[in-house]
Order: C-alpha cells, then structure tokens, then sequence
C-alpha cells in the first residue's frame, strides 16, 4: 500500500509542490481547457507545462493544459483572489499531486496546504474537509492514468511555513523578527519573537495578508505597454513580457522593440513603497524594534532592495521560492495522526 507524504503550495502566481522522498515541482498557477490530444510526434516538444487529463468521481475525462503551456491558450484563466474558485484549486493541486506522488493505486497519501494568513482560522477547517474528500483519475503528458486520494489532510496558514522552514536550516535570528511572504496577490506578515532559536508568535493584531505582491507590478507594466503600443496586453502574453520588462530586455510588438526597463523599475518601487506601508500600518511602533525582516515567497527576490532602503536587517530566507512548502511538509511529517 502506497504511503506518501506532499505538500502543495497553491498561489495566486505558481504551485509548489514537495514530497517527503524529495521530489519538486513547480508551475505557473495557470490552467485552460482543451479538446487536443497534442500534436504527438509532429514536433520535439511542447514546452514547460503539462497536458492534464482528470476524471473526477461520477464525471466525464476533462483535458487541461496545466502551467506555462496554458499560456499557449487563448483560455488560459489565473484567479487573483485570497479564496481561489475550487475548478481552478483543485485542477492545479491535484496535477502537482499526481507529478509528485507515482502511484499504482489507492494508498496513504497525506497533503500539507496553506492558506493566507487573513482567512486562515475561517477556513481552514473547510478546506481540510474539501481536500479529504476529493479525488480523481489523472493524466499527466505521457503517464498512465492514476488515481489520486488523500487519507490525511492539514491545512496551515502561509508565512507559518518560513518559519519553520527557517527554523530547520538554523538561520532563524534571535530578536524581534518579522516575516513578510510576498506573493502574486498577497503579501503574508507576521511577527515573532525569537530566543535562543524558536520563536514565540505575538498576537494576531501583528499578522495579516495585504492584497499587494508581485501583481501590482505586472498590472503596470502591462499599462505601460498598452500606453506605449496602444494595444492591451492578453494574460498568455503578460508573464513573457513582465518577465523581459524586469530584465531588461526589449519586447518586440509589430516588428518595432519597446524597453519598458524603466516603468518596470518604477513598478516595484511604488509597490515595494505599498508592501512597507501595509507592514507599517499593522506593526505600528514594533517596527522601530525589529531585528531581523525575513523575506520569503517569489516577490521575495523582486522586492529585496526596496524593502531594504526602509525596513531593517532585511534578508531573503534560503530557497525563499519553496520555503512555506517545505515548512509544510516539516509539520506535518512530524505531527503524526
């Protein structure tokens, strides 16, 4: 009988996934349906992404593509929101489970997942009754249709994860610590006071999402290529040119090349600027005593050098991209039944 540990970060921006026998996966959190079987054989390959095939209990077989391949879509839809549609969460979290768990049948398999930190103690008890009572037949690229369950589900509020994470690499400071898990469409903080190595969480005034990350930026650069093209920019087409726009490099849109090098740079000052104005509004006086700002989550590395330039001691965590999920897969490994 199968037994399997996963843990499943399902953002607004990428799914990270993890198992307790060292698989990863990662993705865009982007899906499109489809009706193609693919042009087997014709080409040397399809690109990042996946092609998903899922059959749910009493349901028809439904083909999806799954990532950075959905973008190839003119379907592809993303869900910015803290409560993500469930077509939408379920599709991604069981596609990261099925590449992370290589199954033969129904066994043990038990998920770790978050949620922000705002609605956490709201919902986490409905997820977990969600996730344990879903399950399907699913298909990913060329592997076989299998069955994937969950016997054991645990649902942990994001930023929590950092923490632990931290924890285990030994690299949590002592001191008045924050932690600020940017995301695609939330930022996550939280305080905490840490001695001799672990942490005591202060009181929930001092923890909350922002509805600010990585999409603020990606919402300029795309006005700022409408402004300067005249023409607005499609969801498949955002995160290639965002991408070129941070980067430096020019984005060429009928046959003339466009720099939004600059407006990219303007963009994650003003939202960097937004992020610590939101940090400052809920930590009040205690930033004044912070220690250590830990930054995690993949606006982490975006935002570094502005959160710098005004909050203190700031640092990224290691593997900052994957931190929540492995602090995940730590607690519930560890928690037993």
């Amino acid at each position: 009988m199968l037994q399997a540990i996963l843990s499943v970060d399902v953002g607004s921006g990428m799914v990270k996934g993890l198992s307790g026998d060292g698989r990863r996966v990662q993705f865009r959190s982007v899906l499109a349906p489809t009706r193609e079987e693919g042009f087997d054989g014709v080409f040397s390959g399809e690109g990042p992404g996946y092609r998903v095939a899922i059959r749910f209990p009493d349901g028809e077989r439904r083909n999806w593509l799954v990532g950075e391949r959905a973008l190839q879509s003119p379907l592809a839809t993303m869900s910015l929101s803290y409560r993500k549609p469930q077509d939408i969460h379920d599709v991604l979290l069981l596609t990261a489970a099925r590449l992370l768990v290589d199954c033969s049948g129904f066994g043990e398999v038990t998920l770790a997942a978050g949620v922000p930190l705002a609605i956490y103690l709201k919902d986490k008890d409905a997820l977990k009754r969600r996730l344990l009572g879903l399950s399907a037949i699913i298909g990913v690229d060329d592997q076989e249709d299998r069955p994937i369950a969950f016997t054991r589900a645990e649902v942990y509020p994001q930023g929590a994860g950092v923490v632990l994470a931290s924890m285990a690499a030994g690299s949590l400071p002592d001191g008045l610590t924050g932690v600020v898990d940017i995301g695609e469409y939330t930022t996550d903080i939280l305080l905490i006071d840490v001695r001799g190595g672990r942490p005591i969480l202060l009181s929930e005034e001092y923890r909350t999402s922002l509805t600010s990350g990585v999409y603020l930026v990606t919402r300029s650069i795309m006005s700022e290529f409408r402004r300067q093209t005249g023409v607005p920019l499609e969801l498949a087409e955002s995160a290639a040119v965002t991408w070129k726009a941070l980067t430096g490099q020019v984005i060429v849109y009928n046959g003339r090349g466009y720099n939004l090098g600059d407006a990219a740079s303007m963009a994650v000052r003003e939202a960097g600027v937004l992020i610590s104005r939101g940090i400052a509004n809920t930590w009040g006086r205690k930033v004044g005593f912070l220690e250590n700002v830990l930054l995690a989550g993949g606006g982490a590395l975006i935002f570094e050098k502005v959160l710098a330039g005004i909050l203190p001691s700031v640092r990224v965590v290691e593997d900052p991209i994957y931190a929540n999920a492995v602090g995940y897969l730590m607690a519930v490994s560890s928690s037993g039944n």
